[in-house]
């Protein structure tokens, strides 16, 4: 069984599997500093946990983009959120987007709780999300739980095992190396949240 067909099987019932914190999620959310009318790529949106909280801040005048390759994980973030407006639902493998030209570029590419499964492609995916992003746009990379209880999750589960979240400080260097500024990291017993901007 391949990630993507794991994580079809699991759709159903992925909400019911871990509590939702608002407040954190909340928190991460503005900790981005996403402003309304913000053009915003959702990457491994999952069931879309993350959306009813950036369409607070981008509002009705923003553009969220949610994208997944797990067609049945994707659906469920559509029953639950198409009625929101202004969000694309897109079953797509990220690292096969084209790049665009700038009046589409993002501003932001936001992840929460996806970064590992990229697993030896991280490098890879830093820098094709800097193709995506307008300058001065943002790479955000956020776990809602802390990178001890990601690892630990992940390593027992057989599907995932491998997926590993690497500390704050090593891909806050992966990100200087492939070309982003004004890098942000907190790394603690609650959260994980990386951010890099495009010169």
């Amino acid at each position: 069984m391949t990630e993507a067909e794991f994580f079809t099987s699991c759709a159903e019932h992925w909400d019911g599997m871990r509590a939702e914190n608002p407040q954190r999620l909340r928190a991460l959310v503005h900790m981005t500093g996403l402003q309304p009318g913000s053009r915003v790529l959702d990457v491994g949106s999952g069931t879309g946990v993350l959306l009813p909280y950036l369409h607070e801040v981008v509002g009705a005048g923003g553009e969220l983009v949610a994208v997944d390759f797990s067609s049945g994980m994707l659906e469920r973030a559509r029953k639950k959120f198409a009625g929101l407006g202004n969000i694309i639902f897109q079953v797509q493998d990220v690292m096969q987007m084209p790049e665009t030209d700038a009046a589409v570029k993002y501003d932001a590419v936001v992840s929460l709780n996806f970064f590992p499964h990229m697993g030896a492609h991280k490098k890879d995916y830093i820098a094709k999300m800097r193709q995506l992003l307008r300058q001065g746009g943002k790479l955000v990379i956020m776990h809602d739980i802390s990178r001890d209880r990601v690892n630990a999750i992940h390593g027992a589960c057989e599907h995932v095992r491998e997926d590993r979240l690497p500390g704050a400080a090593v891909v806050a260097g992966w990100l200087q190396e492939a070309g982003y500024r004004d890098i942000t990291t907190v790394d603690n017993d609650e959260i994980y949240f990386v951010e890099g901007h495009c010169s």
